[in-house]
């Protein structure tokens, strides 16, 4: 063979990495996938799992007369037994959808926990929160008194709405239940619905605020100072949620807010 007639074959050009129309977002870099065929038939399967019973159950107990939301009792290891159930049915549910998607972990954001910073931002997180509800509720209620709007001043614990917790032994159980409360939560309102409805409803500023409000709506059962403080949260977590793309941060503040009152009404003189 005449080796000066010889010239190698170049190497084909790599294939180009095909992005979905729409996922030039730098925060989505690495995640993107095809959405499911029917992503609102899942979205509403979604919502009905984690959502809507929610959401119904505290509709019930806001609009009930007071004697009528302690016709049953429980102990309150009883309840967070029930609750703690409850909470685990999601979870095994949410997580079931996700891994049927196509979508990679880390879009819902599961990335690798890291211990020190997650905690950190978690509490930072906690912390603001509970600063903006303070800064927030106190014009609020100034408005609210003005215009003759009248609440109950009872808390959730003495309307019979939640047990409320006797003793120490109540704490494994206190801790048990928040944890799971917290993650089934923040599994379905900031990972799950979030990164949905970035996709489907035009952008992260909408899908904020969707989920904070649905996040806010479930909470009607501790009146109109829950559902603010849970408004507040539920925008700092998906917004968080939207900026970091990890839903830890979001797992840890929401235990804290959970377990914290529940301590605190423990251990109250």
């Amino acid at each position: 063979m005449d080796t000066d007639d010889y010239s190698p074959t170049p190497p084909a050009d790599p294939p180009r990495e095909e992005t979905e129309p729409g996922h030039d977002d730098p925060s989505l870099a690495g995640t993107a996938s095809a959405l499911p065929d029917r992503p609102w038939l899942e979205v509403g399967v979604v919502l009905m799992i984690g959502v809507i019973p929610h959401t119904v159950s505290s509709v019930v107990d806001a609009l009930s007369p007071p004697e009528q939301t302690t016709t049953w009792t429980y102990s309150f290891t009883a309840e967070s037994l029930m609750h703690t159930a409850w909470s685990a049915s999601i979870i095994a549910a949410v997580l079931w959808v996700m891994r049927q998607s196509e979508d990679p972990w880390s879009s819902f954001g599961f990335r690798k926990f890291r211990p020190v910073k997650d905690t950190v931002m978690g509490v930072g997180l906690w912390i603001l929160a509970w600063v903006g509800y303070v800064v927030v509720s106190e014009p609020l209620a100034v408005v609210l008194w003005n215009m003759g709007f009248d609440w109950s001043d009872e808390s959730i614990w003495e309307n019979g709405v939640l047990s409320r917790p006797e003793h120490a032994l109540d704490i494994p159980m206190i801790i048990v239940h928040s944890l799971f409360n917290a993650f089934s939560e923040q599994l379905v309102i900031t990972a799950y619905l979030v990164s949905r409805l970035r996709r489907l409803a035009g952008g992260p500023a909408p899908a904020i605020l969707i989920a904070a409000t649905l996040f806010a709506t479930y909470h009607m059962y501790q009146d109109i100072w829950g559902v603010v403080n849970a408004a507040i949260f539920g925008l700092l977590f998906t917004s968080l949620f939207v900026v970091t793309r990890r839903i830890w941060p979001c797992f840890v503040a929401h235990s804290l807010a959970d377990i914290v009152p529940y301590m605190l009404t423990l251990f109250e003189a």
